[in-house]
């Protein structure tokens, strides 16, 4: 998708080939809630955030310039939420944030979630594939 290959050209970031996939296929559509299953290590971190255990979410930012251009205001959300660059924001709405995290050079970042008054973080998943392998359907 022409999209994703402007948005990597753009913020010099390679997209892990699992986000590229998952937005090509949900690329205009619907997509269903899902629900990821927080380790309990991971909430007593931020339990404020967490303490439920789970995280919901209802889709992750994708290219559609015409719905959703999350993924291209990026930068511009991680500078005006003071949060560390160069992330990727991949969902959020201000005041908590799920991430690619490429302060380390990479191209299967680590996913995180990170709140942006103390920018205290967690590590979701090693990359993004693992995390979407652990998306159910039903609440945790």
């Amino acid at each position: 998708m022409a999209l994703l290959a402007r948005f990597e050209q753009e913020f010099q970031r390679i997209l892990p080939q699992a986000y590229k996939d998952w937005v090509v296929a949900h690329h205009r559509r619907e997509t269903r809630p899902a629900y990821l299953p927080v380790e309990p290590s991971l909430v007593a971190q931020m339990p404020y955030f967490l303490g439920d255990g789970c995280l919901y979410y209802d889709g992750f930012f994708g290219v559609d310039l015409e719905r959703d251009s999350a993924l291209f205001d990026s930068k511009k959300l991680v500078k005006e939420w003071g949060l560390p660059e160069p992330l990727v924001l991949i969902h959020g709405d201000g005041h908590v944030w799920t991430a690619l995290d490429y302060r380390e050079p990479t191209d299967e970042p680590p996913v995180i979630f990170i709140e942006s008054d103390t920018l205290k973080f967690v590590i979701l998943a090693e990359r993004f594939s693992l995390l979407l392998a652990r998306l159910c359907d039903l609440a945790c």
